[in-house]
């Protein structure tokens, strides 16, 4: 469950800096500074799949999806998180995966000026 929402400066593993818009208590709890975006930056290109840390309980099928928002060891990322759940109760949710950013290329037609005929 999502809770609120917030714009966040997103650095590329190129030092590019985009803005992302994720949850407030779960982006804060990962990174230790969570910066808000800067005046003039474009949000993230649909061809950048963010940095990203998954988190599990592993007594029920919760889990969050959380951005890294700087290229960071995954090891200095926190082992446990705590999210409160529907209820108001508070659980504890541990790392059990890292993903590093993926950059897909999109290919685009190019004119050759080559005339055939």
């Amino acid at each position: 469950m999502a809770g609120s929402l917030d714009e966040f400066r997103y650095v590329t593993d190129s030092s590019e800096a985009f803005w992302i818009r994720g949850d407030v208590s779960n982006i804060n709890a990962v990174n230790s500074t969570a910066p808000a975006p800067t005046a003039g930056t474009s949000s993230l290109p649909k061809n950048i799949k963010p940095r990203y840390v998954l988190y599990r309980n592993p007594d029920e099928f919760m889990q969050r999806k959380v951005v890294v928002l700087t290229d960071v060891d995954p090891d200095t990322l926190p082992a446990t998180i705590s999210v409160k759940h529907g209820d108001g109760s508070s659980k504890t949710l541990t790392k059990s995966f890292y993903s590093g950013e993926r950059k897909r290329f999109v290919n685009y037609a190019e004119d050759t000026a080559i005339v055939t005929g």
